[in-house]
């Protein structure tokens, strides 16, 4: 009988903080558990040539000493839409060290799967961006994260309970990769000693603990202007694509909260009380959506 394993990652969604987090800031960010990577490593059978799989097989081996890792014949398939800001290359890259861990018997513990996993985009595949992503995908909860330094160590992980809040997110078919936007973000940052700009990421970083405590108070009014408010920050920080401005635009003309999930296009937001009609509004507008009430917590 061949031995297999698979692993699944879900999306994840920033909904308060972001995108300080690349800056010793703080981000809430939840699982969309409906959208996922999965990944199915074996012996046998034809090998995959997905470029971010291969190199996770590579820097698996190294970190194992196990060049018998690199021969490994690897499946994936991803629900989670390409470059627009769900995280799906590290959902990607995340569940291929689960997998197999899992078939060569290996523990890795959850900080050490986030750098090796932050590794291999940020250095090996040069993907620009921050650690979000990694610790996130890495715990697989609803969490907020504070960066307090510049390695996983350095991250407090305060798990947050989601459950029983209606959350939504949309994009539409015109991503743009994460690294388009950080790449001037982190240029701009670097020659900043002070100002608005610094004084922009500190408060969006304060956005992410008020989501938390709104959350923990259950004041979804409270949330949903933290959520706003991130949004509103990052359009200070950086010029938005029209084409996803005019997607927040939308969702708060019916009612809802609306952040950037990533930096990629998609958006995530509290459903407004008449959920079904900005479901179908939405919808009709030509926008992809997805929504989600958790009973219990992730």
């Amino acid at each position: 009988m061949q031995r297999s394993a698979t692993a699944r990652v879900p999306a994840r969604a920033a909904i308060a903080g972001n995108p300080s987090d690349g800056y010793l800031g703080a981000v809430l960010s939840v699982m969309v558990e409906d959208l996922a990577a999965e990944v199915t490593v074996n012996e046998h059978g034809p090998r995959a040539t997905v470029p971010i799989v291969d190199a996770t097989l590579a820097a698996l081996a190294d970190h194992h000493g196990d060049p018998s890792i690199r021969q490994l014949r690897a499946h994936s398939e991803t629900s989670i839409p390409r470059s627009v800001g769900l995280a799906g290359s590290s959902a990607l890259v995340i569940a291929t060290i689960r997998a197999v861990n899992a078939f060569v018997g290996v523990e890795m513990a959850v900080t050490d799967v986030a750098t090796l996993a932050h590794r291999i985009e940020r250095v090996d595949l040069a993907i620009p961006g921050g650690w979000q992503d990694q610790i996130v995908q890495s715990h697989g909860r609803d969490c907020l994260m504070s960066f307090e330094g510049p390695a996983a160590a350095d991250v407090v992980v305060t798990p947050v309970d989601t459950s029983r809040i209606p959350f939504f997110v949309a994009w539409t078919e015109s991503p743009e990769p994460s690294g388009v936007v950080h790449a001037d973000l982190r240029q701009r940052m670097a020659a900043e000693s002070a100002g608005a700009l610094r004084d922009a990421m500190h408060r969006s970083a304060d956005c992410a603990r008020r989501a938390r405590e709104a959350i923990v108070s259950h004041s979804v009014h409270d949330l949903k202007e933290a959520i706003n408010a991130t949004y509103d920050l990052r359009a200070s920080m950086m010029t938005l694509d029209p084409r996803h401005a005019s997607l927040v635009a939308a969702a708060r003309a019916h009612g809802a909260s609306a952040n950037s999930a990533g930096s990629g296009g998609a958006i995530v937001g509290v459903l407004p009380k008449a959920g079904e009609i900005f479901v179908d509004a939405m919808a009709r507008d030509g926008h992809q959506i997805l929504t989600w009430q958790r009973e219990e917590p992730v």
